[in-house]
């Protein structure tokens, strides 16, 4: 949202950034601090100012030293032209520079520098090969030395922080990272980071719910989405987790609704419109629920979670019309090979798909798996849940849910 005024003052000052950068790379970083553009202070002016000086001083002396330095410095400026402000980029929220933009600028200034080095030493072979293999030996070792920040996402986040203590985007991330290696607390310090660094920072926000959320601190999460859809109503990720939260909280018809306005907004979500069907099936709208699965797989056939419980549904529903063994069959057996056999709820699933067929064999022996396997994982209650249906499927009988209560 920056003005055309603003525009060429964050172009001006850019383009001596990466002149400067590239002249004398030190202090590189991922990120680097989001300049405040401030047009009504006047040493806002200053690289504009310098940048003009030295477009006058270029055309006054190229009578006196040819036309390399105005085609170095018009191809540097016209191929970084794209980068530099007129043309606003999403990395602008947290930037306004980016060591990699200059890439092929840089190939005019340093053609040039290339060129003064060649004609300085014309007569002096050997100090010329001493002065360009000093300056790639130096070049290199700055160049090996920078690789180490981009060993790990890690090495790079705390490397950016430390020399940008201010980006939001790097804290939020390394939240992230460390949350994803089960380091919740410390992942939470992070986020609160974030969102002191930039109050509307709408995925910090959503982290920081995510973690409240995993350590069971529901309100608090609610309170973070909610924070969250005030500053853009219309982040999908957002309302689904919100969705989830308040599902948790047993406060479905307001989860279902956060679905529905998720799935209005994109509807090409999988992910939503599972989540939009457990909520259904818990509420008991096993129709509604089965139609939601269906699209999910629809859009991902490959979502095994949606192909585990629209196979419960068509194997265990208490209404007739709704169950097909033939059809739960084939889907838990794609969400068991999708998980390797390796998931005893959805191998349970597959046992009541296999009663509910009139295979009683197979559905013993994979009830019997699956007890086995949620044992082994410390699983108790669906271990338990398959030991009390291994007797009908015994029995040859399959299972199917009782009729939820008569309002």
């Amino acid at each position: 949202s920056l003005g055309w005024l603003e525009r060429i003052l964050v172009a001006s000052h850019a383009l001596w950034f990466y002149a400067g950068k590239l002249f004398w790379p030190v202090n590189l970083t991922f990120s680097y601090p989001r300049w405040a553009i401030e047009p009504a202070n006047l040493s806002a002016y200053g690289w504009l100012v310098m940048g003009v000086g030295l477009g006058a001083a270029i055309c006054f002396t190229r009578r006196f030293v040819g036309r390399s330095v105005e085609v170095a410095t018009l191809f540097y400026v016209a191929t970084l032209s794209p980068l530099l402000g007129f043309v606003m980029l999403y990395t602008f929220r947290y930037t306004f520079v980016a060591d990699h933009y200059q890439y092929v600028a840089s190939i005019g200034l340093i053609a040039l520098a290339a060129a003064g080095i060649t004609l300085a030493f014309k007569t002096k072979p050997l100090l010329k090969l001493a002065c360009g293999g000093a300056l790639l030996l130096t070049l290199g070792l700055l160049t090996w030395r920078q690789t180490e920040i981009y060993r790990n996402p890690e090495t790079l986040w705390r490397d950016t922080l430390a020399k940008n203590p201010d980006c939001w985007m790097a804290q939020d991330n390394l939240g992230i990272l460390l949350a994803g290696q089960g380091h919740i607390e410390e992942a939470m310090e992070y986020y609160h980071k974030a969102i002191q660094l930039n109050p509307n920072n709408i995925e910090a926000l959503n982290d920081l719910g995510i973690a409240l959320a995993a350590q069971g601190r529901i309100d608090e999460a609610i309170e973070n989405y909610r924070k969250a859809i005030q500053i853009n109503p219309n982040d999908c990720k957002v309302l689904n987790n919100l969705g989830g939260s308040l599902a948790d909280m047993g406060q479905f018809d307001e989860a279902i609704e956060n679905y529905r306005k998720a799935i209005q907004i994109n509807s090409n979500r999988p992910e939503t419109l599972f989540h939009l069907g457990t909520t259904l099936g818990q509420l008991g709208r096993t129709r509604e629920a089965m139609a939601q699965y269906r699209e999910a797989l629809r859009l991902n056939p490959n979502l095994a979670r949606a192909l585990n419980n629209l196979a419960w549904m068509l194997a265990a529903s208490p209404d007739d019309d709704l169950r097909n063994g033939a059809e739960a069959v084939r889907l838990a057996e794609r969400a068991c090979e999708l998980t390797h056999y390796g998931e005893p709820l959805f191998i349970g699933t597959l046992a009541a798909a296999y009663a509910e067929a009139g295979h009683y064999p197979e559905a013993v022996t994979t009830a019997e798996k699956a007890e086995q396997l949620a044992t082994t994982a410390g699983f108790k209650k669906v271990a338990e849940k398959n030991r009390q249906l291994l007797e009908l499927y015994r029995a040859a009988k399959p299972y199917h849910e009782p009729p939820p209560p008569k309002p």
